[in-house]
């Protein structure tokens, strides 16, 4: 694909009248004379960011660049047969330092269908087409996001090939009121420095922005838990047995591709009671958390009661007797967290998700920080913090996050959190001042810490009164609705904004699980 960069040198070079500031207005903060946006990812999050920075600035904009490492648009999205590099086994305690870019492999494999139907994934005035089935490819919603970006010519605002290394306050962004932001960027692109015609030949340069949105998505640090022993079996063996551990759509899909190539499948869930009913429906052989797997000399710390329990087991009885027959230097186990100790299959396959990074942002992480300012994403890379509405950096807003929000339908939540982010920065929605930023933020993290997954996780209702308080804190904002008032209907002619969630939507939304297990099988 061939992004167009018409626009682009003029934008570099484009001087400004006034720097951008951030306006208090009595209990409400504005943003005014924005004009420059950095947008960090052209997935599916910074293309619906620059669609709405587009509208609701419009003449206002003097500069949108959407910064893309990869060199094509839609994120994860993209399929390609290139795994990258082996992760840890396991992850390290904390994210890699500063300067070692996570790998931009696909998550995608060739055979995923989405884990929801088109009609929960489709945008408020773009449904997908009629013809396609509820639970498309990759390459339907692929096509989807490059029409997207077609249509609401977004294309010559990316600069492919690019990466962000470093993003940081400017000096007078440091006083909470104006708002500047310098970005180090990095041309990948290896041809472009023999092309006469190209835009940007330096290997790093610096560009100065009004407004930095995060879009980089969170499937790139791969998850791989710290289960004592696992480094052991890190190594290929015959695919007679696989033990799947994790629960998420990438799980229910991988057993269901496994089954019929596999003489034995097993899934691993933590965190989620294994009733009758749930084993009923899942159609494998469910186990709890694994705690620890047993090699070589640790076997010898197994409770014999242990592995004569095993032999009876109603799952694991036959395998847990031939494991039992081999020399104690072949045998492999596992032990639960259910103090059970069953026999190891021969493959266990890692579906257990990605965590969070932003190697942009080495000054707000736990383990790097100075301490000047408070840090956003936590050492580990397992959760974020000190953002308002997880959007806004608390101290400085004019730094977002698009897409954190994990367990939602993602296309429709990160329609409002682009639209949200847009109209403040358009100064047609107001934010909460820094005191009433930080107390928020604090009291969303802490409301969300016992949910499964953690505060981001917004399954169930979450979902949609997040979303639907997103919409009506643009819609009621007096200042829009002033400025509203003032335009004309030709001046609104192309622009369309999300409107709350639909009772339709929620039903659906409940029943998804149900629905998929009974369009695909699981």
């Amino acid at each position: 694909m061939t992004v167009h960069e018409t626009d682009v040198q003029l934008a570099v070079g484009a001087s400004r009248e006034a720097a951008a500031t951030v306006v208090e207005d009595g209990e409400r903060v504005y943003m005014n004379g924005v004009r420059r946006v950095a947008v960090i990812g052209a997935g599916v999050g910074g293309l619906l960011a620059a669609r709405f920075v587009k509208q609701e600035l419009g003449a206002q904009l003097e500069t949108l660049r959407v910064f893309e490492q990869r060199d094509d648009i839609a994120g994860t999205w993209i399929y390609s047969e290139d795994t990258g590099p082996r992760p840890a086994f396991p992850s390290a305690a904390t994210l890699p330092p500063y300067g070692q870019w996570p790998p931009t492999q696909s998550p995608v494999y060739a055979n995923l269908l989405t884990n929801l139907p088109i009609a929960l994934m489709a945008l408020h005035d773009r449904p997908f087409a009629a013809t396609l089935p509820d639970y498309p490819s990759y390459t339907e919603v692929l096509a989807y996001w490059r029409q997207y970006a077609e249509d609401y010519q977004l294309n010559q605002h990316i600069r492919l090939r690019t990466r962000v290394e470093l993003v940081t306050p400017a000096a007078e962004n440091t006083d909470g009121h104006t708002m500047s932001w310098t970005v180090t960027l990095r041309n990948l692109d290896t041809s472009a420095a023999d092309s006469s015609t190209s835009e940007q030949t330096a290997d790093v340069w610096q560009e100065q922005f009004d407004a930095v949105i995060v879009c980089n998505g969170h499937y790139q640090e791969q998850f791989v838990p710290a289960i004592p022993g696992l480094q052991v079996l890190a190594t290929q063996f015959p695919q007679r047995s696989v033990l799947v551990i994790g629960n998420g759509p990438s799980a229910f899909d991988i057993v269901r591709d496994l089954r019929p190539h596999v003489s034995r499948l097993i899934r691993c869930i933590r965190n989620v009671p294994l009733t009758d009913e749930f084993k009923g429906l899942s159609g494998t052989v469910l186990v709890p958390e694994i705690t620890r797997i047993f090699t070589g000399e640790a076997i010898s710390q197994i409770p014999s009661d242990a592995l004569l329990h095993a032999k009876e087991d109603a799952d694991f009885g036959p395998q847990a007797r031939i494991e039992i027959a081999k020399p104690q230097s072949e045998q492999i186990w596992l032990g639960l967290s259910d103090q059970r100790v069953v026999p190891a299959p021969d493959v266990l396959l890692l579906a257990t998700g990605y965590r969070y990074t932003f190697g942009f942002l080495p000054w707000l992480r736990d383990d790097l920080s100075d301490g000047h300012q408070p840090a956003v994403l936590a050492a580990d890379g397992a959760s974020c913090h000190n953002l308002c509405y997880q959007l806004y950096y608390t101290n400085m807003p004019s730094l977002s996050f698009i897409g954190l929000p994990k367990m939602v339908s993602p296309f429709p939540l990160m329609e409002r959190q682009a639209w949200h982010v847009a109209s403040v920065l358009a100064g047609r929605c107001c934010l909460p001042p820094q005191h009433e930023r930080e107390r928020t933020a604090h009291s969303e993290e802490e409301a969300g810490r016992d949910r499964l997954r953690g505060w981001h996780s917004l399954d169930g209702p979450a979902e949609w009164e997040y979303s639907d308080r997103l919409v009506t804190k643009v819609r009621t904002d007096p200042r829009r609705q002033r400025l509203e008032a003032e335009r004309t209907d030709q001046e609104r002619i192309g622009e369309s904004w999300p409107d709350l969630v639909p009772e339709w939507w929620k039903n659906m939304r409940q029943n998804a699980r149900a629905l998929r297990r009974e369009a695909i099988g699981i």
